[in-house]
Order: structure tokens, then C-alpha cells, then sequence
């Protein structure tokens, strides 16, 4: 019995040396290094509105196209991308542009500018309206997702940009006496070239002509073109 309690002791007092000593649980996990972490701003979508902008003031086509997002140039040739920017800048009579960016709203790959544009033609002036640009972030760099809304917001669902012009009738001015002063008639304009006159005989037959058609002497239709005979002018 004293050798098993010896026994029993003998463990006991190992485990204490044992707990007492180095310890086979190892401790709580290494601690791992604060991650870095670094940001890279995106591009100003703002700046790159502007310069598509100002290529289309300028009507700088090349310019423009290479500032489209590559789904937009799989959509439509250089080419015919400069002919359709042409054929609304003739259509309008356009002389240039002017443009003020009011907000843009930015993600990762994506952004949307809006603006202010006035489109200034030579026959109408400015017409303004306030319109959006899309963009896409591609390599790094924003490009123009392109719609015909950039310049019109009307310019949608295929809708075309024509001017039409319509001269309004000048209404009638008359005296006290009821006589027209100015009033719309069908008038009749006649020119002659004098160095195609003719001969002498074929000249005296041009004035009698002229001379009752217009109640006028000849002598006097002689004088609108007497002095201009070796030229080839238009005489009205």
C-alpha cells in the first residue's frame, strides 16, 4: 500500500515541477501587422467633359473620337462620327458653343457630368439648354459613353436637329386715302450683259423692246450700260 501512495506522490510532485516549468500549450496567437492600405483618387470627370467640350467648340471631330469609350467607336466610324457632328452644325448654322458644368456624380467606373450649353447659330442665336454627359473609366482614363442628347436633351430616341426658316408676309401699308403704299406684288427683274449686245441693228432692236416694255426712251436705257460695254457685268 506505501508503494502505490509513494507512486501516486511521486506523479503528483512531476506534475507540479512540470506545471512550474516550461509549458507545452503554447501561448495565444501571434499578433499579425497592421494591413497598409492605400488609395488611388479617381480622375476628374469634370476635366474630362471640358475637353470633350471644347473639341466640339472648336469642331475638332478627331478630337472628340478619341475621347469615346470604346463601345461607343465599335458603334460608329471616325468618319461617320465627323459627317453626323457636321450635319448638325450645318443644320443649325451653328458658330460655336458655349457650355458651364454644373455637378458631376462619380463612382469607381462610372461618372455622369451635367451642364449648361449654348448652342449659337448665325440665323437664331443661342439656344440653351441643361443636359448630362456619360461617362466610362477605362485604363485609368474617363471616356464618353456618346448620345446626341450631349448637345441637344431633345436630340433622344432619334430625334434630328433642322432648322426651318419661314419669312412672314409684310402686311400691307396704305395712305389716308386707302392708296398702297407698300403692298406684295409679283415684280420682275431684268439684266443684260453689254459686251453680248450684237451688232449695231441688233442693239437698236434690244432698246425699242426694252423701251415699250418699260416705258422708258431708249437714250436713258442706253446710259445704264453705255460705259460698261467691254465688260461681262450684270446691268440691272
Amino acid at each position: 500500500m506505501r508503494k502505490y501512495l509513494l507512486l501516486i506522490l511521486s506523479i503528483l510532485l512531476a506534475g507540479c515541477i512540470f506545471n512550474n516549468g516550461v509549458s507545452s500549450t503554447p501561448d495565444a496567437s501571434p499578433t499579425l501587422p497592421t494591413p497598409a492600405v492605400t488609395t488611388i483618387s479617381a480622375p476628374d470627370p469634370e476635366l474630362a467633359a471640358a475637353h470633350f467640350l471644347d473639341a466640339l467648340s472648336e469642331q475638332v471631330f478627331d478630337e472628340m473620337y478619341a475621347l469615346l469609350s470604346p463601345l461607343t467607336q465599335d458603334a460608329i466610324t471616325e468618319e461617320d462620327f465627323a459627317s453626323h457632328l457636321g450635319s448638325i452644325w450645318e443644320s443649325a448654322s451653328l458658330t460655336g458653343i458655349d457650355y458651364e458644368i454644373v455637378s458631376s456624380l462619380v463612382n469607381p467606373r462610372a461618372a455622369q457630368v451635367r451642364y449648361r450649353i449654348s448652342l449659337i447659330s448665325a440665323v437664331i442665336g443661342a439656344t440653351t439648354r441643361e443636359t448630362r454627359m456619360n461617362l466610362v473609366r477605362e485604363n485609368g482614363k474617363w471616356r464618353i459613353s456618346w448620345s446626341d442628347s450631349i448637345i441637344l436633351p431633345e436630340l433622344v430616341d432619334g430625334n434630328k436637329l433642322l432648322l426651318d426658316m419661314v419669312i412672314p408676309t409684310r402686311a400691307n401699308i396704305y395712305d389716308h386715302n386707302g392708296l398702297a403704299l407698300a403692298t406684295e406684288t409679283d415684280v420682275a427683274a431684268l439684266w443684260l450683259v453689254p459686251n453680248e449686245i450684237g451688232n449695231e441693228d441688233a442693239e437698236a432692236t434690244m432698246l425699242n423692246v426694252l423701251s415699250r416694255l418699260l416705258h422708258r426712251r431708249t437714250g436713258d436705257i442706253l446710259k445704264l450700260y453705255d460705259n460698261k460695254r467691254q465688260y461681262d457685268w450684270y446691268v440691272h
